[in-house]
């Protein structure tokens, strides 16, 4: 055999290996994965009071994108939102423990975002059950069930 093929045997003895590690590996590993969340999902106790109490403690920063979404699409440049967004997102973080005002209340008081958004827009971006619509889609296509 020449060079070039002996070259040509050894790259495909290599993607043979490699495609079937990769099939072995990725699809036990897949299978495993799942197994284990399964397993975790089934055993998981949820307390719905902690989980809203504790995404209160963030002063409604969880909101943040679509805030910065709204913005966009009420035509302020990308730049600009994310500059309003994050200013205010930053307030919040460091006053988080001191009792200072909240996300939405900040935005509330600057004219800039008044000026795009009216007061109701703004409000209708901090409500939870927006980014809970799908979980019962999700969980059936994840685990099978809702």
């Amino acid at each position: 055999m020449t060079m070039n093929t002996q070259s040509l045997v050894i790259w495909a003895v290599i993607g043979i290996v490699a495609g079937f590690l990769a099939s072995v590996v990725m699809g036990g590993g897949a299978g495993l994965l799942r197994y284990l969340i399964t397993g975790l999902i089934d055993k998981l106790v949820v307390y719905p009071e902690n989980m809203a109490r504790n995404l209160d403690r963030l002063g409604g920063l969880v909101y943040s994108q679509r805030v910065l979404i709204a913005l966009t699409q009420k035509g302020v440049a990308r730049e600009d939102a994310y500059a309003i967004v994050q200013r205010h997102a930053m307030g919040v973080w460091q006053d988080l423990n001191r009792g200072g005002p909240d996300f939405l209340a900040r935005l509330k008081a600057d004219p800039e975002v008044m000026n795009v958004l009216q007061p109701a827009e703004l409000e209708a971006l901090f409500d939870l059950e927006y980014h809970l619509a799908h979980v019962d889609t999700i969980f059936a296509r994840v685990f099978g069930r809702a």
